[in-house]
C-alpha cells in the first residue's frame, strides 16, 4: 500500500489546493522553519484519525488558517482516498469516507493515534514520545495497544470485575451458610435450656412475699433501710438479696480481719510495762552524772586562774629582757660598722691612684688602632664593589645565554607549527575514513543479524515442514491417492512422488540462506578488520600529534619562562637585544671606575699586624675597665658603710657600758626560767581535769541516748495499741473484752450469710420457672405450625442447602482463578514478544547514536497489578536510569527514531509500511545525519518502506537525495515556501527508475 498524494487547503499556513505527490521510495520536504513541515504530518494524522494527538480533540480550530472558514485535507492511496473538512470551530466533516480498515483493520479507533505514532510518525513537537515517558504505566499502555496479545489484555480487564463480583457472591454464600448454621444451633440450645429449667422446678416454690419479708428483716438487723422492696418482682428481690449479701460478705471479712489483728496484740501490754521501768532507771542515772560533772568544772576554774597569773608574770619578765638585749645589740652593731667604714675608705684611696695611671697609658694605643680600622673599612667598600661587579657580570652572561636560547626556540616553534597543521589534516582525513568504516560495520552487522534471523526462520520452518510432511508420509497408506492437506485427488504413486519432491525442494532454500549468512559474516568481519586498521592509523596519528603538541608546549613554556625574566618583561626579541647591549656597556664602565679608586687608596696593613695592635688595645681597655669597675665598687661600699654606721650611732652615747647590761640580762633569764616551770605544772593539772570532763560528757551522752531509745520504744508500743483502735494505755483486760465483742458479731454475721444463700437458691428456682415459660413461648413462636421435630429437620435442610451453595460458589471461584492465572501467563508471554524488538533496536542504536553506552539501551516491559508497564533505560554508574534523564535532544531523537523503526519492522500491525519523519536530523551535523540516511535507505530497499522526511537543511536534503539516486531509488524533492496567499509547494526534482 502506497500513499500517492496529499492535497491541503488552508491547513495551518498552507494556501488553497496545494498538492504534493509522494515517491514510491522516498519524498523529501525541504522548507525553512515555520513554513509547514510539521503541518503536513498533522494533516496526514488528521485525515487518518480525525484528530491530532498534540492538540485536544475538542480544539482543532488552530489547524484552520487565519481569516479562513474552512480547511481541507485529502489523502490518496492506491485505489482509495479520504477527504476531511474542518471548519473554523474545529468541527470535522467527512466528505469522502475512504477505506481506513485497509490500514487499521479491526483495531479500535481509539488506539489509532497511539499506534500511528508508535510505528509510523515521528513528530518533533510531540512531547509524548514513548522513550521519554516518565511513568512506566503510561508507556506500558501505549505498547498494550499493539494487536499482539490485545485480546488477552481486554479479557484480563473484564476478568478483574468478574472476579470481584464472584468474590462478593462467595462471601454472601458463606455468610448465608453461617446464618443458617447459627439458626439451627440457637434452636437446639433453646431446647436444652427448656429441659434444664424443667429439672430445677421439681418441688413447690416458697412464696415470694415470705422471701421479701425475710430480706427486709435481715436489712433491719444490719441497720440498713429496705422500704422499697417489691415483694411481687423477682428481679427486685434478687437485687436486694445480692446487695445485702455483698454487704454481709464485706462485714464478715472485716470482722475476721479484726480478730486476726487483735491476735497480734497479745504481747503489747507486757512490752509496754517493761519499757516504762527501763526509762525510769535511765533518767535517774542522767541526774547523777550531771551533778558529778558540775564538781569537776569548779576545780578546773580554780586552776585556770593560777595559770593566768603565771602567764602575766612571764610576759612582764620577757619584756624587760628584750629591752636589755636591744641595748646590747645596738652597742655591738655600732662597733662593727665603724671598723668596716675605716677599712673601705683606705681601699678606695689605693684604687683611685691605680685607675688614673692606667688611663694615661692607653691613649697612644687608641689612636693607632683607630687609624688602622679606617683603612680597613675603605678596603671593605672596594671589596663590596668588586663583588657587585662580579655579580652583575654573571647576571649579564646568564641573560645573554637566555636571549640566544629564546631566538633558537622561536625558530623551532615556527617549524613545529607547520608540522602540527600537516598532522591535523592527516588526523581529519583518518577520522572521516573511520566514521565511514563505522557506518559500514554497523550496516554489515545489521545485514548479518537479518541474515541470521532469516536463516533461523527458514531452518525452523523447514524442520517443521519436514517433520509434518514426514509424519503424513509415514502414516499415509500406500494405496491412498487423495491429499490429506488440500483434498486433491491423485494417483497413489503421484501423491507419494509429490511428497518426495516437496522434501527435496527445501534443501536449496536452506543452502541459499546458509550461503547468504556466510557471505554476511565474511562481509561483517572484513568491515571490522578494515575499521581496526583505520583505528590503528588514528592511534599512530594521535601519537604523532601528541608528540608535536608536547614539544610545542614544552618550547612555549620555556620561552614564556625566559620572557618572564624582569629584564625581558613586556619586550619583543629586538628590544631585548638592545637591552643586552646597554647592560654590557654599563658593566665595562663599572670595571674601569673600580680600578681607578683602588689605585688612589692608602696601603692596607697585613691582618696579623692589625690583629696585634687591636689585641694590645683590647687588653689595655679590659685592664682599664676592670680598674674602673673596682673603683666604682669601692666607692659604693664606702658610702654604704658610712650610711650603716650613721644609722646605728643614734642614742649610743646615752647607754650604760655593755658589761653592766650583760649582768642585768643574765638575772632576768634566771627569773623567767623559774616562772615557766611553775606554769608547766599548772598546765599538766588542767589537762587531767579536761580529760575527766570529757569522760563525764561521754557518760551523760550515752545515758541520754538510752533514755531516748526507751522513749522511742514506748511510743512505738503505744502506736501499735492505737492502730488497733484500742483506747487508753495497753492492758490485758481491755484487749480480752474487745476480742469477745468481735467474736459475737462474727457469729451473727455467719448465720445471716447462710440464710441469704438459702434465699438465693429459692429465688433461682423462681427464675428457672419464669425461664421455662419464656422459653416455651419462644419455641412455640419459632416452630409456628410445625412440630418441634419437623422444625428441627427443616433447619437442618436449610443449612445443608446453604452449605452446598457455598461449596458450588467456591468451585466456580477456583475455576475463575485458574483461568486468570493462565491468562496472566499468556499476558507475560506477550511481554517477551514485545521485547523481541530489543536486538533490532540496539543494532540500530549502534548505527545512529555516537555515544557507545546508548547502544545498550534496554526495554523494560512488565505486568504489575494486571497493567502493562514499560520503561526505556540505560546503564549509568552501574545502575539503570531512564534514558530521558541523561540523553541530549539529538540523542533522544535518534533513540525514538530507532525505536519506531524497530517496532515498525518487528510488530507490523498495518499493511501500510510508511515512515513519516518530521525533521529527524535537525540537531545533527552532516556526518551524523548520513548515518540516519543510510538506515532509511536500507528500510526502503530491504524492507519496502515508503519514507516521507522533512528537513530545513538544504545540504542534508541534497545529500540524502544523492544517496537515493546512487542506489536507484524512486525519490522526490519538494520545497515549501511562503507566498502571497500562504505556503505553497513546488517539486524540485523527481528521480524514477524502472
Amino acid at each position: 500500500m502506497i500513499l500517492k498524494t496529499i492535497e491541503l487547503s488552508n491547513i495551518r499556513r498552507f494556501a488553497p489546493n496545494q498538492k504534493i505527490e509522494f515517491g514510491q521510495g522516498a519524498t523529501i520536504l525541504l522548507a525553512p522553519n515555520g513554513t509547514g513541515k510539521t503541518a503536513i504530518f498533522e494533516a496526514i494524522e488528521l485525515a487518518l484519525t480525525d484528530q491530532v494527538s498534540r492538540l485536544k480533540k475538542t480544539n482543532l480550530s488552530p489547524l484552520v488558517r487565519d481569516q479562513q472558514t474552512q480547511a481541507k485535507v485529502t489523502l490518496e492511496f492506491d485505489d482509495w482516498a479520504r477527504t476531511v473538512l474542518l471548519d473554523k470551530n474545529g468541527d470535522i466533516h467527512e466528505s469522502v469516507k475512504g477505506k481506513l480498515s485497509n490500514i487499521f483493520g479491526n483495531i479500535s479507533r481509539f488506539d489509532w493515534p497511539f499506534l500511528l505514532r508508535l510505528t509510523h510518525l515521528l513528530d518533533q513537537r510531540d512531547r509524548d514520545w514513548f522513550v521519554q515517558q516518565a511513568e512506566s504505566k503510561v508507556a506500558g499502555e501505549q505498547l498494550a495497544k499493539l494487536p499482539l496479545g490485545k485480546d488477552a489484555a481486554q479479557v484480563n480487564d473484564v476478568l478483574s470485575s468478574v472476579k470481584t463480583n464472584m468474590t462478593k457472591t462467595c462471601k454472601a454464600a458463606d455468610e448465608k451458610q453461617e446464618q443458617k448454621k447459627k439458626e439451627r444451633d440457637d434452636w437446639l440450645d433453646l431446647l436444652k435450656q427448656r429441659d434444664l429449667a424443667t429439672q430445677i422446678t421439681d418441688r413447690p416454690l416458697v412464696p415470694m412475699a415470705d422471701l421479701g419479708l425475710r430480706i427486709r428483716t435481715l436489712f433491719a438487723e444490719s441497720n440498713s433501710n429496705a422500704l422499697t422492696i417489691d415483694y411481687t418482682s423477682l428481679s427486685s428481690l434478687q437485687d436486694w438479696r445480692a446487695e445485702l449479701f455483698v454487704e454481709n460478705e464485706r462485714t464478715l471479712k472485716s470482722l475476721q480481719q479484726r480478730i486476726a489483728e487483735l491476735a497480734t496484740a497479745a504481747a503489747i501490754p507486757s512490752e509496754f510495762e517493761l519499757e516504762k521501768a527501763t526509762l525510769a532507771i535511765a533518767r535517774a542515772q542522767v541526774e547523777k552524772s550531771i551533778s558529778e560533772r558540775k564538781n569537776l568544772e569548779d576545780e578546773q576554774a580554780k586552776l585556770l586562774q593560777l595559770q593566768k597569773k603565771a602567764s602575766d608574770k612571764i610576759s612582764e619578765i620577757a619584756l624587760l629582757k628584750n629591752e636589755v638585749a636591744e641595748k646590747v645589740r645596738k652597742l655591738q652593731l655600732f662597733n662593727e660598722a665603724n671598723a668596716k667604714f675605716l677599712e673601705k675608705k683606705k681601699n678606695l684611696e689605693y684604687a683611685t691612684l691605680e685607675f688614673n695611671a692606667a688611663s694615661d697609658a692607653i691613649l697612644p694605643q687608641r689612636m693607632l688602632v683607630t687609624e688602622l680600622r679606617e683603612i680597613e673599612n675603605l678596603h671593605k667598600v672596594f671589596d663590596h664593589r668588586r663583588d657587585e661587579h662580579i655579580k652583575f657580570e654573571k647576571i649579564t652572561g646568564e641573560v645573554q645565554r637566555n636571549f640566544l636560547e629564546w631566538k633558537d626556540i622561536q625558530v623551532k616553534l615556527n617549524l613545529l607549527a607547520g608540522s602540527l597543521q600537516q598532522a591535523k589534516r592527516v588526523m581529519e582525513d583518518l577520522q572521516i575514513r573511520s566514521r565511514e568504516k563505522n557506518i559500514a560495520v554497523n550496516t554489515r552487522e545489521l545485514e548479518l543479524q537479518h541474515a541470521q534471523a532469516s536463516f533461523q526462520a527458514i531452518t525452523a520452518t523447514t524442520d517443521a515442514i519436514r517433520s509434518a510432511v514426514s509424519t503424513i508420509a509415514s502414516q499415509l497408506p500406500i494405496e491412498r491417492g487423495d491429499c490429506p492437506v488440500c483434498q486433491a485427488e491423485y494417483e497413489a504413486v503421484e501423491l507419494h512422488a509429490r511428497i518426495a519432491r516437496v522434501l527435496e525442494t527445501m534443501n536449496p532454500a536452506v543452502a541459499l540462506a546458509s550461503k547468504q549468512l556466510n557471505a554476511a559474516q565474511t562481509s561483517a568481519q572484513t568491515a571490522k578488520t578494515e575499521r581496526i586498521d583505520i583505528e590503528n592509523e588514528i592511534k599512530a596519528a594521535q601519537a604523532i600529534l601528541f608528540q608535536i603538541q608536547s614539544q610545542q608546549l614544552e618550547l612555549t613554556t620555556r620561552m614564556e619562562s625566559i620572557r618572564s625574566i624582569q629584564l625581558f618583561r613586556d619586550l619583543e626579541i629586538d628590544a631585548a637585544a638592545d637591552v643586552i647591549d646597554m647592560r654590557s656597556a654599563e658593566l665595562h664602565s663599572m670595571q674601569e671606575q673600580l680600578q681607578r679608586d683602588l689605585a688612589n687608596a692608602p696601603l692596607l696593613k697585613s691582618a696579623e699586624d692589625t690583629a696585634v695592635s687591636v689585641g694590645e688595645l683590647n687588653a689595655k681597655e679590659q685592664q682599664l675597665l676592670d680598674l674602673q669597675t673596682k673603683h666604682t665598687t669601692l666607692v659604693d661600699e664606702c658610702n654604704l658603710a658610712k650610711i650603716n654606721m650613721d644609722a646605728v650611732s643614734i642614742d649610743v652615747n646615752l647607754l650604760p657600758p655593755i658589761e653592766t647590761l650583760s649582768k642585768e640580762l643574765s638575772e632576768l633569764e634566771s627569773m623567767l626560767a623559774d616562772v615557766i616551770v611553775n606554769q608547766e605544772s599548772i598546765t599538766a593539772k588542767l589537762r587531767n581535769w579536761e580529760a575527766a570532763l570529757l569522760n563525764a560528757d561521754a557518760v551523760i551522752t550515752r545515758i541520754n541516748s538510752n533514755v531516748q531509745a526507751s522513749n522511742d520504744i514506748l511510743q512505738k508500743v503505744q502506736a501499735k495499741w492505737l492502730v488497733l483502735s484500742l483506747l487508753g494505755e495497753p492492758s490485758v483486760s481491755t484487749l480480752e473484752n474487745e476480742i469477745q465483742r468481735i467474736k459475737l458479731a462474727l457469729t451473727n454475721t455467719q448465720i445471716t450469710q447462710s440464710e441469704l444463700i438459702q434465699i438465693e437458691k429459692e429465688l433461682a428456682r423462681w427464675s428457672s420457672a419464669e425461664s421455662y415459660q419464656r422459653i416455651q413461648q419462644q419455641i412455640e413462636s419459632q416452630k409456628a405450625e410445625r412440630s418441634e421435630s419437623e422444625y428441627s429437620t427443616w433447619l437442618e435442610n436449610e443449612w445443608s442447602l446453604a452449605k452446598s451453595s457455598s461449596h458450588q460458589k467456591k468451585i466456580q471461584k477456583d475455576t475463575l482463578d485458574t483461568f486468570s492465572d493462565k491468562l496472566k501467563i499468556e499476558i507475560d508471554n506477550m511481554g517477551g514478544n514485545v521485547k523481541a524488538v530489543e536486538p533490532y533496536w540496539q543494532a540500530l542504536l549502534k548505527r545512529l547514536v555516537r555515544e557507545p553506552r546508548f547502544s545498550a539501551t534496554n526495554l523494560d516491559y512488565t505486568n504489575k497489578n494486571r497493567k502493562s508497564h514499560a520503561a526505556v533505560k540505560v546503564v549509568l554508574n552501574g545502575e539503570d536510569v531512564p534514558v530521558a534523564d541523561i540523553a541530549s535532544e539529538a540523542q533522544m531523537t535518534d533513540i525514538q527514531l530507532s525505536f519506531m523503526l524497530s517496532m515498525a519492522l518487528v510488530h507490523s500491525w498495518s499493511p501500510w509500511k510508511a515512515l513519516l519523519l518530521d525533521d529527524p536530523t535537525q540537531h545533527h551535523d552532516l556526518v551524523h545525519a548520513a548515518s540516519v540516511f543510510d538506515v532509511l535507505r536500507d528500510y526502503i530497499v530491504d524492507h519496502g518502506f515508503q519514507v516521507v522526511i522533512a528537513t530545513h537543511d538544504a545540504l542534508q536534503a541534497r545529500f540524502f537525495l544523492r544517496k537515493l539516486q546512487n542506489d536507484g531509488i524512486d525519490a522526490r524533492l519538494w520545497s515549501l515556501h511562503p507566498g502571497e496567499n500562504g505556503v505553497q509547494s513546488k517539486e524540485l526534482l523527481h528521480t524514477k527508475y524502472d
